[in-house]
């Protein structure tokens, strides 16, 4: 994830991991290959039930990306 924040490969490695159930990342400059990589993680997660994503970079392939993910991933809620 070139270029992408801090927060957001913390996010994505817990989100991979299972410990998260919140993702926070409103603010944090995420862009279409950032929203991709969040995506792909959210796709064999089953404990993320909130994501925060306001304030962003997220054209209409991350949204894409993003909207494919939560087809999939039934736990996310809000």
């Amino acid at each position: 994830m070139p270029g992408s924040s801090p927060a957001l490969h913390a996010a994505v490695a817990a989100v991979k991991a299972s410990t998260a159930t919140s993702v926070e990342l409103a603010y944090k400059s995420i862009d279409d290959e950032g929203a991709r990589a969040l995506a792909d993680a959210l796709t064999t997660n089953t404990t993320v039930t909130t994501i925060d994503l306001r304030n962003n970079s997220i054209g209409a392939e991350g949204a894409r990306a993003l909207a494919g993910a939560l087809k999939i991933n039934t736990t996310v809620t809000d």
